[in-house]
């Protein structure tokens, strides 16, 4: 027998879209929004939970993986293009478990009133992603703009890294998500640094 409270609540949910299968394969787009009522054939698609290189933030990767590690019954990942990811959750599947439908529900509807799945995680996937910054394009115009302000500056990975660090932290310059990546003014953190500071 269906549920007619719960399907209310669901088609009720904020920040939400519903969806329905029109393909095969886990495709991003084989999904299509739901013209007309929510049905249990349909599917769920939080909208705090989707991105791509060009859309989405950091907090929407992050809700994103706390989301797909603390649920896995009723729930599948999506990819698509230019490395979009979402989730898609089965309503027919909600309706049949009411009980783990009851606290997926419950984390989709907090995020109504704060976006975030798990502070803890978004927290790691910054640092994360800090650490690619500084490996991938950081420390390579920070030891640059040192060899041009300085001349040659002799400094190891973990020397150059620690540095970086400590300068930063004395001028208040923080890393700070853009969009789905974190970014920190180099240029100012490089016109901060010290011949004091490389002689310590």
């Amino acid at each position: 027998m269906l549920d007619r409270t719960m399907l209310d609540r669901i088609s009720q949910l904020p920040i939400c879209r519903f969806v329905s299968y029109i393909g095969t394969g886990l495709s991003y787009s084989n999904f299509h929004e739901v013209a007309g009522d929510v049905t249990p054939a349909d599917y769920i698609m939080p909208e705090l939970l989707t991105g791509s290189d060009y859309s989405g933030t950091t907090v929407e990767k992050a809700n994103y993986r706390a989301f797909v590690k603390r649920y896995n019954s009723g729930v599948s990942r999506l990819s698509g293009g230019y490395n979009t990811f979402a989730v898609v959750i089965s309503i027919s599947w909600l309706l049949e478990n009411p009980d783990e439908a009851d606290d997926i529900l419950n984390t989709l509807e907090a995020l109504d009133d704060y976006p975030v799945v798990d502070e803890d995680e978004l927290t790691l996937y910054e640092v994360e992603l800090i650490q690619e910054g500084w490996e991938s394009w950081a420390r390579h115009d920070y030891l640059r703009g040192l060899d041009r302000k300085f001349g040659d500056v002799d400094l190891t990975d973990d020397e150059a890294f620690e540095l970086f660090n400590k300068v930063a932290a004395r001028i208040g310059e923080d890393w700070c998500a853009d969009s789905n990546d974190m970014t920190i003014d180099v240029d100012k953190i490089v016109s901060a640094t010290t011949l004091a500071d490389l002689e310590r």
